[in-house]
């Protein structure tokens, strides 16, 4: 039997109230040369059923049956199990339009030079779109430079469609969240040639209570993990300093205002990793920057974590 043109691997768990829209967009599409992957993540609902009840009403339809492991792991999973030239991913709560994978697929069929193409973004719930004009990016600091500075190139994977060699290299990070962010840093690390697309749609829904939507000590400190590996790799290129150093300080800034709010939180530790990658040269920063860069260098992380917090409290004291 021959290999599909395109898998799409569909995670499942606990989406009940949103998978059969989600398996009829794939299944509404206009390319037909498709298998789906549905990995059931140990779902508590009734979502097993459904995956075996779509299987059994299309053959194009696998269903994986595992024990929860995460995001991350079931997309491993599914990636393993695949047979298509090329890979896709959609979460079990989201859709796509039914034109999405025809159009880009027959661009990447055309130019066998783009690894990876990106198609429009609606993020719904979120209030805006992501969409970008057609465009073509080459070269490892072409493609980093426009994943970091005005982000084209999206940190997400669901409006992505793969070459499968690149899974021959890498795989999810399991065992965490901002998978897709990390997935995306070492993607480029290994890929040529990006384009992005103006062909299709996927829709990214914003779910109440959902993993994006929820704050937890893990989640800020993967999120902390991710933006340090980025950081460290940004200093291959020069050109990023002046956006080294507002990210940096961003972070900071943000992991307090986490701590702010959660004071329960223990956040030192994440601190002291953000300043284990601080810069050593100057930067062109704005003066805000400067003022906490040099305060931080000067009297260190702890005195830092004491003053900021102390002036948070303030801040939002007075405000209250």
């Amino acid at each position: 039997m021959p290999s599909p043109l395109l898998s799409v691997i569909v995670p499942v768990y606990n989406t009940e109230p949103y998978l059969d829209a989600c398996v009829k967009s794939i299944l509404s599409q206009t390319l037909q040369d498709w298998e789906m992957i549905l990995v059931d993540d140990g779902s508590p609902d009734g979502c097993p059923k459904m995956c075996d009840e779509y299987a059994q009403q299309d053959t194009r339809i696998q269903v994986i049956h595992q024990a929860n492991g995460g995001l991350s792991h079931a997309r491993n999973q599914g990636i393993k199990a695949s047979h298509g030239k090329y890979i896709a991913f959609v979460d079990s709560d989201d859709t796509i339009e039914p034109d999405t994978y025809e159009g880009n697929i027959a661009i990447l069929e055309a130019h066998p030079d783009i690894d990876v193409i990106q198609f429009p973004m609606n993020r719904i719930g979120w209030g805006d779109q992501y969409y970008h004009k057609p465009a073509i990016y080459r070269g490892k600091k072409e493609l980093f430079l426009n994943n970091y500075r005005n982000n084209p190139i999206d940190n997400t994977v669901c409006m992505k469609i793969f070459r499968r060699e690149i899974f021959d290299c890498i795989l999810f990070r399991e065992g965490h969240v901002h998978e897709d962010k990390m997935f995306v840093l070492q993607m480029l690390q290994h890929i040529d040639v990006l384009y992005i697309s103006d062909i299709g749609h996927y829709n990214y829904y914003r779910r109440e209570n959902s993993i994006q939507t929820t704050d937890s000590l893990a989640k800020t400190s993967d999120w902390i993990d991710t933006e340090t590996a980025t950081l460290q790799y940004l200093y291959l290129f020069p050109e990023l300093k002046k956006e080294w150093m507002g990210r940096w300080m961003y972070d900071i800034r943000w992991l307090m205002n986490m701590k702010y709010k959660h004071q329960e939180w223990d956040v030192l530790p994440l601190l002291k990793g953000m300043y284990s990658v601080r810069p050593h040269f100057n930067l062109n920063a704005s003066a805000k920057n400067l003022f906490w860069y040099s305060y931080i260098r000067m009297f260190g992380v702890d005195c830092f974590h004491r003053k900021y917090l102390y002036l948070l409290q303030r801040k939002h004291g007075k405000n209250e």
